[in-house]
């Protein structure tokens, strides 16, 4: 129930203050769809007071009298109650949770814009789907406020793309603002998915993929991307993921029996772009009895850009691989970054940093703390291009087998540890300094 509480009042004409014997509701306010824990707003709204003397006139309300606050927070049609005295009135309006303010746009044509006001967690039985519509998600304009989107074991936020559409490319989704998206704990699937040609993901404003516990012990097929997959499906088309902003894909985790591919982000026929201050941070992935790759990222048929210097520059750091695995064959790749087949590794500035592989029982190679490149033909070479080219930004970390790092540098740890910073079996031409590649000390930067 709201209560506006008034013992007695003056009306709107300004007379002196009247004993009021009933009020009615004459107009009812222009909105009457919310968001949870959205403002009241009262536009439209005309009650009118019938006073003791007969009189009538309409009666200012003001949402700091009432407790809409707590009423808020609930969801579906109810009932507002204005209290004036022992006077009464009533309008109706419907709170909508998330998944119902998305459905309700969707058939609509251009950009739409849909504020966060309050945290929410998307249950089992709701599905936060974006196809055919470009959505931004947002917290209310200068606030600083995080509010959380938590999901569910189970199942992904949010899908992003149209289903088995080769064509389309205006579907993409846009967290603006302090929103994080929340994982859950064993939960089975990545957190955002990006499929089918077009499609994309775009995160700024300090907004975060956070916190997914991709745990799929059982299964024996390979689990892909922790926090974000990216798939198009067709080597025609791609999607795309774009970060700036002091966005942020990060504590992400990926665990397998078997193959593991990407604890932040998997990617297949796919562009990433990151800039203004975004990192991927601090994911991991770990097999007990198969292969690892990409840390932070894994790339196949996709491409991943870097850009931005000192003050705004991007970082993938603290991303970690784990092999329990002393099976021959297995390997584990690509701590920060994982460059497979058919992709290309551009890097005109940002910082690869803190990144490790820990293999302590691996007979086979764990390589690339930092970043990890293997071409088509197993020699970092790709249809004659170069699939590694690095144009400013910094990877920390040596270039040979040493054990141990200092500082910000990518470290391996195991039995057979070859290039902390970058590893690539040197296509025929670079874009890079030779003695980069075989120089035992120092970090790569320029």
């Amino acid at each position: 129930m709201l209560a506006i509480l008034f013992g007695a009042c003056k009306d709107d004409s300004g007379d002196a203050v009247k004993t009021i014997a009933s009020i009615d509701l004459t107009t009812e306010p222009t909105k009457t769809e919310y968001g949870i824990g959205e403002p009241l707003d009262l536009a439209g709204l005309v009650v009118t007071a019938t006073y003791a003397d007969g009189s009538t006139g309409s009666v200012s309300i003001n949402q700091n009298n009432t407790d809409w606050d707590a009423a808020s927070t609930r969801t579906g049609p109810g009932s507002i109650t204005i209290t004036i005295g022992e006077q009464t009135t009533q309008f109706t309006v419907t709170i909508l949770t998330l998944a119902q303010r998305i459905d309700a746009i969707k058939g609509t044509a251009g950009e739409k814009t849909i504020y966060l006001y309050a945290d929410e967690t998307i249950s089992t039985t709701q599905s936060l789907t974006v196809d055919g519509l470009e959505v931004i998600l947002k917290t209310p304009e200068g606030s600083t406020a995080e509010r959380v989107i938590a999901g569910t074991a189970g199942q992904s936020i949010f899908s992003v793309g149209y289903n088995n559409n080769a064509s389309n490319n205006t579907v993409k989704l846009i967290l603006d603002g302090y929103i994080t998206l929340e994982g859950a704990s064993e939960n089975p699937m990545p957190l955002v998915q990006v499929y089918y040609h077009g499609s994309a993901l775009e995160m700024k404003g300090h907004s975060k993929i956070a916190n997914n516990n991709y745990s799929d012990i059982e299964s024996t097929n390979s689990s892909n991307g922790g926090g974000v997959y990216l798939n198009s499906n067709t080597a025609t088309g791609r999607v795309s993921l774009i970060m700036s902003d002091y966005a942020e894909i990060s504590g992400n985790k990926l665990r397998k029996t078997s193959a593991a591919l990407g604890g932040g982000v998997y990617a297949s026929y796919a562009d990433i772009t990151l800039k203004d201050n975004a990192k991927i941070s601090n994911n991991s992935v770990k097999s007990s009895n198969n292969t690892v790759e990409g840390g932070g990222v894994y790339l196949v048929n996709s491409t991943i850009t870097l850009k931005g210097g000192p003050g705004n520059a991007p970082a993938i750091s603290g991303n970690k691989i784990r092999s329990d695995s002393s099976a021959y064959g297995q390997y584990a790749v690509g701590g920060g970054v994982s460059v497979s087949t058919n992709s290309i590794f551009k890097m005109e500035g940002g910082v690869i940093s803190n990144n490790t592989i820990d293999a302590p029982d691996l007979v086979a190679y764990s390589t690339g703390a930092g970043v990890n490149v293997t071409g088509d033909n197993g020699y970092g070479q790709l249809n004659g291009f170069l699939n590694f080219i690095k144009t400013g930004g910094v990877i920390y970390g040596d270039m040979d087998n040493a054990y141990f790092n200092d500082g910000n540098e990518n470290t391996i740890f195991g039995r057979s540890g070859k290039g902390h910073a970058l590893f690539t079996r040197k296509p025929a031409s670079k874009a890079y300094d030779d003695n980069l590649l075989d120089n035992a000390a120092g970090n790569i930067s320029f």
